[in-house]
């Protein structure tokens, strides 16, 4: 039993390594994420957006991952709303601080054509003020894999990253530990 676990983690660590070497050698120079090894091992993923506010459209996610016994942490440039940093106009403003709590992960095919492909589901938060529920909230890309990356940043109130940097980020979301049950964590 105990080789069997070692070997799985083994093929498991050998799988990152590979995928990490692709990435290097294949990513487009605009999306390309930045890998580091991380502390201790994490009981699920957690997403963490840094909100600029000298840029909106240039803020950071970091997604934090756990893959056997070993934890990494990835940045990629995102997105959030057209540029206003009023968390409280609704479809404009960007995404209001907090912590989105087991946050849903899936491949949503209807709806807003741009909020589609894999997502990570948000749900509503009110606003600082608390006078505005933000609704339909989410962490995307543009389209359905496949779709031309249009390069924009911008978004009606979520969280935008390239299609590349999606594609990562669900890679390593879905392969970690506790990947149903993780969370974002919105900061300014």
């Amino acid at each position: 039993m105990q080789n069997t676990m070692r070997s799985a983690a083994r093929l498991t660590m050998l799988a990152l390594v590979a995928l990490l070497a692709a990435l290097a050698v294949a990513a487009p120079a605009q999306a390309k994420p930045t890998i580091e090894k991380y502390g201790k091992p994490l009981s699920a993923p957690l997403l963490s957006f840094d909100k600029n506010p000298d840029s909106p459209l240039n803020s950071k996610l970091k997604l934090y991952f756990s893959i056997g016994k070993s934890t990494y942490t990835a940045t990629v440039r995102a997105g959030s709303g057209n540029g206003t940093k009023n968390d409280c106009t609704k479809n404009k403003g960007w995404l209001p601080n907090g912590t989105y709590s087991n946050i849903p992960h899936y491949k949503k095919t209807g709806g807003n054509e741009v909020v589609r492909g894999w997502v990570w589901q948000l749900g509503s938060k009110k606003c600082s003020s608390g006078s505005t529920t933000r609704t339909e909230l989410f962490v995307h890309s543009n389209g359905i894999e496949g779709t031309k990356w249009d390069g924009k940043y911008g978004t009606q109130g979520c969280i935008k990253i390239s299609q590349d940097s999606r594609k990562w980020f669900s890679t390593w979301w879905r392969g970690s530990s506790g990947a149903s049950k993780g969370d974002l964590k919105v900061k300014s």
